[in-house]
């Protein structure tokens, strides 16, 4: 199985539309490994407008 670092739970987070379910799991993993999302925002908001999303 795949273990998700920072960046990448943080990507999911940002913008993936998951279920109910898991959503709860990712939000869970974010907060038991302390990851720090904020951090990532400007550069998801940039790549989503370089992107024309």
């Amino acid at each position: 199985m795949y273990d998700l670092d920072e960046f990448d739970a943080c990507y999911l987070d940002h913008k993936s539309t998951l279920d109910t379910e898991k959503q709860k799991y990712l939000d869970m993993l974010i907060e038991l490994r302390n990851y720090n999302c904020s951090r990532y925002y400007e550069l998801f908001v940039r790549g989503t407008i370089i992107q024309g999303y």
